[in-house]
Formats: structure tokens, C-alpha cells, sequence
């Protein structure tokens, strides 16, 4: 009867539990809003094709060091912080099924919900990126998703724990209570969870002691940006970071250390190769499609370990290498290692440009009334990516005292900032030019496309009242407003003249100092020279700005002569062909065919060909009207590609000498089929220079390409490869200055 009635009674105090259990529950959490997020999480791993557990060597039911805990128990460190929390969560339980041993089932559940809720504490107050770990993460996106289980799992398994741990308390106490016992506060071990988190952390640390543990370290893939735009090659850069204690930089160096890595791509890119070693390079390129855009896509490289290799490799001095999967088997080696894998991601993105203007661009009209007059000059910077407009970007202004200033671009693409500018700016001087600058953010819109950041720099004029300066810039109008370096300018106002030269990026500037309050607001006069060009006017007006006058090339005339290699006579009806700037069609007479229509500055390509003879054909650019081309034909069938124009077509003793030009190649010794960069830079750096790339190769290669200096004074000219013996030939040359480099490299 009494045991009868003692089992009648568990049953009520075991339900009553259960209520107050689910009661608290409904208080801590919001089931309706966690069934969502779990399905979530359950989602994720799908889509992700991740199971819930293990991550690292630590993370997951029976994992221990890499190992199971059972039976094979691992000698692994953590691979990352978070992974540092699951070990320490594995001695947690481990003290809690021990007490639970001395004090019952209903002490283990305490302690393991004491241990669970010190995980999720710890897990939430890691750092937001998981690359500011310690030991940082090796796959970010990863490691965070694990993080978010951590949290929301383990906190059910705390509430769980807790109303396991009070109905076992309570179905204790009744029992005592109908048997007539006392209760026995020897139940309870007493720890606290503050008990729980210190005594984890030492068994930890003597783990740490008392282990033998492998050297650990992770790959880390490293670009020198985080986006890249279609068609274009990035080097990715690998080398191995340490990230247990024993592993170390200088112990990797010294055991020569090599791992060969394995590479995978997913997303819209190509690597130059799939296999590389620590402290190598391969590119990265972003496939370029032809019609739809790639652009807000990300292309995500991982590194994985393949062989690791020792010399030597083992205790007794053997040959041979220590592989990943003998360390795996267990085998006692000198010292074991193990690689992590690494990614990294970059964002497809659209390349933009930022042009900077002010309102006015001279400020030279003042309130005279005033002690210190001022006006408002309006700043804008217009970004632009393949000619169309981009709003909603920020853009950061930075000022010419130096502060910052942020605004957002429009429709138009434009964004503005009003500053006030005072006279007492130039300090008594007659006039100023005030720097400024703007850089767009890297950003990526709602509709999901992602822009590069640009930059760009300018500055506005600030004149005393008493000075009137004109500036301006002479350009080639036929060859698309190509600056023209080394014109004459003369410039007449209240009829005094002043004459400069325009520098290499063919701008002037002219000062004048004012006698008459007229010539504030008279009109200028402009003319211009240039060796090769037509006379060109034009006129400035104040407050008109910055002055352009375009000059219009002389027009040329090419003759060509066409001779037999061996004897050198003129070989009568042979065939002169141009296929650029225009096309036609002459036959020579008597060995001689002119072609007209042409202009000085016309980068040009032409052919000679006579019967029985080989078709040569010549590129190169017009700097003289009257241009002589010799064509000297070997006997024979088929064609001779590329060739510079004859010297006698250019007068390079009457042109300036405004830079130094260096040339290199990258690889400088290229194998057979491997790509080459050209780079030309230019001394003074200095952007905006035209430059002229030619490229000739032995096996009929060719091109030619107009090109402006970057903001380090560089231009590129990207080769195809050759095959094995082919030589090349570059010409680069500044256009409009006496400066010509040739450069020959073979595969």
C-alpha cells in the first residue's frame, strides 16, 4: 500500500515538474519565433551540406581532440576559438559525470546545464568577424554558422538540464519523505558555475601540458584586394600561419617545411594553376562573359593540404616524405603536423571612375566691402562605370585643410559638397591653387551589384583681386582630344601678351597683374602652336574656367617606296595596301604609291607586295607631314608581319624630351604559351601621358595599342604566349616627345 501510494504521488510531483519546467520555458524562450530560427539552421546545413557536428577537433557529441572519445581519443589542439569553447565544454561534462557519480544523475544534469550555458555565454561573446579570433578562423562563413548553433541549441539543452536536475531533486525528496528518510545534502557537490568555468579552464591548460600534441597550422590565402572586376587577374599569395604552440615560423623554416596545396574554385573564376606550395603565387582570374554579367557574384578559393614533407622526415634519418594520412594512421614520427585548410573570397565588382569639377574654378571675385570677404565654392565628384551614371554611393571628400566631408551621389551620379573660402586663404600671396580630393566606397547595392572604389584629386584657383589668371590645356582634336605637350600658347589681355609652353600634360597657366579694374572682367585672347598642327585661337572670359583649345593636326602624306631585297630596284605595279586609319588601295608605278588623307599623329598600318615577292606589312605613327616608307621585298610567297615605320618618316630631333621611359617584362624569360605583361613607366610619374605600344613577334604576331599613364606614370600591354623560340619585339614610345624604347624577349 505504501509503495503503492509512493508511486501514485511521483507520478503528481512528476507532472507538476514537467508544468513548471515547460512554464519556465515559455518565459525564457519563444518557441513560436525558434521554430523558426531552427528551421533555419536546419536549412543552412542543407544548403550548405554540412552535418550538425563535428567542426574543428573538439566540436560534437564523443569528439575529442580529433578524435572519438571512446575509443580513439585524438591528440589535436583547437583549430580556432570556438573551437577552444568546445573543449573546454568536453571537461565540463567530463567533471560533471564524475560528481554525478558521487551525488546522483540529478548533480550531473545540474552541472552539464552550468556547462552548456558557460558555452553559450563564451560563444556569444566571441568577436563578431571570426577572422579576429584567437586562433583565428580559417573559414569565416563556417565557423560563424557553427557559432549561431552553439547559441541556440545549447541554451535548450541548459533549460532542459535544469528541469531534468529539479524533478530529480524533488522525486528524491518525496521518496526520502514516504521511506522515512532524512535527506542526504551529500546529493549536491555544490559548484557553482563560476566553479564549473575555472575548473574546465584548468584541465584544459593541463591538457596543454601534459599532451603531445601535432604543430598546427592553417593555410591563408591573401590578395592584395577583396573584389576584381571581369576579366581581370589577381595574384593570390599562400603561405602557412601557426596556430597551435608548438607550431611556429621559424620551426616550419627550419624542419623544411613544403606543403603542397590543393586548390578549388567555386564561383565565375579560373586559377593559373590548382597546385601550389607555401609561400607561392598563382592568379586568379574572374571570368569575363559575354553576355550576361558576373558582377555581385563571389568566387570562393580553398587551400587544402596534400603532402607535407620533412628533411628528413623521420627519427632515423630515412628518405622519403611524411604524408598527411601517416599522420592520420598515428605513427610515431620526430614531430607530426597538421595543415587546416584556407579560403578566401573576392567579390566580382564593376570597375568606376571619379571626375572631380568646382564651382567656379577660379575664385578671384570678392566683396571689397568686406575685411575678409568669402564666397561658397561648390565641390562635386561625378562616378561613372562604363559610361553610365551610379547613384546612392558614398563618396568622402577630404577637404584642403585637410577635414573630411561625406555626401551620397544622385541620379546623376553626382556628389556635392559647399565649402566657404576666404581671401585671407593665400596668406598676402597673389594667388593659390587649394587641393582637394574624393574616393567613392567599395559598395555593393541593393540590387546586388558591387562597384570599385575610385579616387581622384583636384584643385580650384584662389586670386587676390588684383590678379587675373588664365589656364588652359591645348589638345589633339582629331585623335581624340590627346594632350599636345610642348605647343607655344600666347595669351593677350588689355594688349599684353605673354607666351608659355604647355607641359607634358598640355596645360598652361598665364598671371597677370591688374592696373585697371577692366581687366578683371575682359576678355582674353589665345593662340596656339605646335610642330605638326595647324594655328589654332580661342578666347577666356572671367569666370570661364579652365580654357581648352584644339588643334587640328597637319594633314600628312605617306609615300612608299617598293624595292627587291637582293637587287634593289623598284619593283613596278606592286600593290601598297592601308588598312588603318583608313583603307585603300594603291598600285604602285614604277615602285613608288602615295596615299593622302592622312594626318600627323595617325597611327598607321600598311603593306607592300609585288609578284613573286613576300607581302611586308610596317605599323607606326605619323609625326611629320611628309612621311618616305621603304619596303625592301625577299622573293617568295606569303607575308612578313609587323616592322616599324621607317626613320625617315619622323623628325624626332625637333620634339621635346619631357620624361624618361623605362621598359620591362613580366615573366622577363616567359615559357612557351605563357602570358607576358609589358609595363612602360614613364620619369617623372606623372597620369594622363599617351604612350604607343607595338608588339611584333616572329611567329606573325602583332598589335598596337594607344595607351595613358596611370597615377604611377605606368601603361600595360598585355602579350598572348608564344611558342617555343618566338621572339618578340616591343616598341614603346611617348607620343609627341623625343623618347623611344625597344625591348626583345623570346619563349
Amino acid at each position: 500500500m505504501k509503495t503503492r501510494f509512493a508511486s501514485a504521488v511521483l507520478v503528481l510531483i512528476l507532472a507538476f515538474t514537467y508544468v513548471l519546467a515547460l512554464g519556465a520555458d515559455e518565459a525564457t524562450f519563444n518557441l513560436k519565433q525558434d521554430d523558426k530560427t531552427f528551421n533555419k539552421l536546419v536549412k543552412e546545413m542543407a544548403w550548405n551540406l554540412e552535418t550538425p557536428y563535428p567542426y574543428g577537433n573538439w566540436y560534437g557529441p564523443g569528439w575529442w581532440g580529433g578524435g572519438n572519445a571512446s575509443d580513439n581519443p585524438g591528440n589535436m589542439a583547437p583549430v580556432d576559438e570556438l573551437d577552444s569553447i568546445a573543449m573546454r565544454h568536453d571537461f565540463a561534462y567530463q567533471i560533471a559525470e564524475e560528481q554525478g557519480k558521487l551525488h546522483g544523475p540529478a548533480e550531473e544534469q545540474r552541472l552539464k546545464a552550468l556547462a552548456d550555458a558557460i558555452a553559450v555565454r563564451d560563444a556569444k561573446t566571441l568577436p563578431e568577424d571570426p577572422r579576429d579570433w584567437d586562433p583565428p578562423a580559417a573559414d569565416p562563413a563556417k565557423a560563424d554558422r557553427y557559432r549561431r548553433r552553439i547559441g541556440f541549441g545549447f541554451a535548450y539543452l541548459s533549460a532542459g538540464r535544469d528541469a531534468a536536475a529539479t524533478a530529480g531533486k524533488v522525486y528524491t525528496s518525496v521518496i526520502d519523505g514516504i521511506n522515512g528518510d532524512r535527506p542526504d545534502d551529500g546529493r549536491t557537490s555544490g559548484f557553482t558555475q563560476a566553479d564549473i568555468d575555472r575548473m574546465s579552464r584548468e584541465r584544459s591548460q593541463s591538457w596543454f601540458n601534459t599532451t603531445t600534441i601535432a604543430e598546427t597550422y592553417r593555410i591563408e590565402l591573401t590578395a592584395s584586394q577583396s573584389v576584381i572586376a571581369e576579366g581581370e587577374t589577381v595574384p593570390l599569395t599562400l603561405r602557412l600561419l601557426p596556430v597551435s604552440s608548438t607550431a611556429t615560423a621559424q620551426g616550419a623554416e627550419a624542419l623544411g617545411l613544403f606543403a603542397e596545396v590543393s586548390l578549388d574554385v567555386d564561383g565565375p573564376g579560373s586559377l593559373s594553376s590548382y597546385l601550389m606550395g607555401t609561400n607561392s603565387s598563382v592568379n586568379l582570374t574572374a571570368t569575363d562573359p559575354w553576355i550576361f554579367s558576373n558582377v555581385g557574384k563571389t568566387i570562393h578559393v580553398t587551400g587544402t593540404s596534400q603532402i607535407i614533407h620533412f628533411e628528413p622526415s623521420a627519427a632515423d634519418g630515412s628518405e622519403g616524405g611524411l604524408t598527411n594520412e601517416d599522420v592520420a594512421d598515428g605513427q610515431n614520427y620526430v614531430r607530426t603536423v597538421q595543415i587546416l585548410e584556407g579560403s578566401i573570397d573576392l567579390q566580382v565588382a564593376m570597375k568606376t571612375s571619379l571626375s572631380l569639377s568646382s564651382i567656379p574654378e577660379t575664385v578671384n571675385e570678392w566683396d571689397t566691402s568686406s575685411v575678409d570677404p568669402c564666397l561658397e565654392v561648390l565641390l562635386m565628384a561625378t562616378l561613372s562605370s562604363k559610361n553610365a551614371y551610379i547613384p546612392s554611393i558614398p563618396v568622402t571628400f577630404t577637404l584642403p585643410d585637410g577635414s573630411q566631408a561625406q555626401a551620397t551621389t544622385n541620379d546623376h551620379g553626382i556628389a556635392s559638397h559647399s565649402i566657404t573660402v576666404c581671401e585671407s586663404v593665400l596668406g598676402g600671396q597673389p594667388a593659390a591653387n587649394l587641393t582637394y580630393s574624393a574616393t567613392s566606397a567599395q559598395t555593393k547595392t541593393p540590387d546586388g551589384m558591387v562597384y570599385f572604389s575610385a579616387s581622384n584629386s583636384a584643385s580650384f584657383r584662389v586670386e587676390m583681386s588684383g590678379v587675373r589668371t588664365i589656364q588652359g590645356r591645348v589638345v589633339d582634336e582629331k585623335h581624340s582630344d590627346l594632350p599636345i605637350p610642348g605647343a607655344s600658347v600666347t595669351v593677350t589681355l588689355m594688349g599684353e601678351p605673354k607666351t608659355v609652353t604647355t607641359g607634358s600634360d598640355g596645360t598652361f597657366t598665364v598671371e597677370f597683374d591688374l592696373q585697371e579694374e577692366l581687366g578683371v572682367t575682359s576678355a582674353a585672347s589665345i593662340s596656339a602652336t605646335a610642330k605638326g598642327f595647324e594655328p589654332a585661337t580661342a578666347s577666356s572670359v572671367a569666370g570661364a574656367g579652365t580654357v581648352t583649345v584644339r588643334m587640328q593636326p597637319v594633314a600628312a602624306v605617306i609615300t612608299s617606296i617598293v624595292l627587291d631585297a637582293e637587287s634593289g630596284e623598284r619593283i613596278d605595279g606592286a600593290i601598297v595596301k592601308m588598312t588603318q586609319p583608313l583603307t585603300t588601295t594603291v598600285q604602285a608605278n614604277n615602285g613608288q604609291a602615295t596615299i593622302h588623307g592622312l594626318y600627323v599623329g595617325d597611327t598607321v598600318t600598311i603593306s607592300a607586295g609585288g609578284f613573286n615577292h613576300k607581302t611586308y606589312q610596317k605599323t607606326g605613327t605619323i609625326t611629320a607631314p611628309d612621311v618616305t616608307i621603304t619596303f625592301n621585298l625577299p622573293v617568295g610567297e606569303g607575308e612578313i608581319a609587323g616592322g616599324d615605320l621607317d626613320p625617315t618618316e619622323v623628325d624626332p630631333e625637333d620634339l621635346p624630351i619631357l620624361h624618361s621611359l623605362t621598359i620591362w617584362a613580366m615573366p622577363a624569360n616567359p615559357g612557351p604559351g605563357q602570358n607576358v605583361t609589358v609595363t612602360a613607366q614613364i620619369f617623372p610619374p606623372q597620369p594622363g601621358i599617351p604612350i604607343k605600344l607595338e608588339i611584333v613577334g616572329t611567329d606573325g604576331y602583332s598589335n598596337s595599342v594607344m595607351s595613358m599613364t596611370n597615377a604611377m606614370g605606368q601603361a600595360y600591354l598585355p602579350i598572348p604566349g608564344g611558342g617555343s623560340g618566338v621572339v618578340d619585339r616591343v616598341t614603346v614610345l611617348i607620343i609627341g616627345e623625343n623618347v623611344r624604347k625597344r625591348l626583345n624577349y623570346s619563349f
